[in-house]
């Protein structure tokens, strides 16, 4: 019988860093079919949105193991783009995502310290043997789902940009606001299917420039007063990358509902 699948992407990357050969090994001596590559550290060019949509299909990888040592998790961009990336897997494969483990090659991971995508992660400490631990933390469990109220998700491609994407977990929002920090300009917003860049979209009571201080944080935001339900989502096309995400209700309407969600990303 074939083992569980198991997507392995490895972080050390330079020259003489620790190479994944005895990881695969120990893995498939576990009994996982092992597949993966290195980590490609290129936000730019959204070099994490190719793995984002190979995990993201409902066929791939039952267990996502990303393997790094402190010093790769201390990169800025490597903890953005694993963020988008755990945002993306998590929103497409809905109800039935992949196990997600972070293995601190060197380390012991700890989530207070670490972006909220990652957060649900399996922390494991990998500077002793660990394929042994990953099989018991994964074995029989179900995998955690998205987080309670809202998914949000992005697309990235050279040709297309960023977009960042939100949505309700269930039910309906009447109304919805996104903010990016960090100076990331917004360029576009949308209401669409889940699924694809949102076509001839009409908003409703679309406000654009939206300054917003939230915890501290400098926001720019948009919003509209259309209805995002089950099978649709807010589309937002950024310009920069913004460390922090805010998602809410309709500016001054009780009716876009009273929640209100800041998403740190690296």
């Amino acid at each position: 019988m074939a083992g569980r699948k198991l997507c392995l992407t490895w972080m050390p990357a330079e020259e003489g860093a620790p190479a994944p050969d005895a990881a695969v090994a120990a893995l498939d001596q576990a009994g996982f079919d092992v597949f993966g590559a290195r980590w490609k550290d290129d936000v730019l060019q959204h070099a994490w949105a190719e793995l984002a949509d190979a995990l993201a299909e409902p066929t791939s990888a039952e267990v996502w193991v990303v393997a790094a040592r402190k010093q790769d998790l201390e990169v800025e961009t490597n903890r953005w783009g694993l963020s988008a990336a755990t945002a993306v897997v998590r929103s497409k494969r809905g109800a039935q995502p992949p196990h997600f483990v972070l293995v601190g090659l060197d380390f012991t991971p700890k989530a207070e310290d670490l972006p909220h995508p990652l957060r649900r992660h399996v922390l494991l400490d990998g500077s002793r043997p660990w394929a042994a631990r990953l099989t018991l933390a994964v074995r029989g469990k179900p995998a955690a789902a998205r987080p309670e109220g809202f998914h949000l998700g992005a697309v990235g491609h050279p040709h297309v940009g960023l977009w960042l994407v939100a949505a309700p977990a269930e039910g309906a929002w009447q109304g919805v606001m996104l903010g990016v920090s960090d100076g990331a300009k917004i360029q576009q917003h949308g209401v669409g299917r889940r699924d694809e860049l949102p076509k001839d979209t009409v908003l409703e009571f679309p406000i654009d420039e939206i300054q917003a201080e939230v915890a501290g944080t400098e926001f720019l935001a948009c919003a509209c007063k259309n209805t995002v339900g089950p099978e649709h989502a807010y589309w937002v096309q950024v310009q920069g990358r913004p460390r922090r995400v805010l998602v809410g209700g309709y500016p001054g309407d009780e009716d876009g509902g009273g929640d209100a969600w800041i998403v740190d990303l690296s």
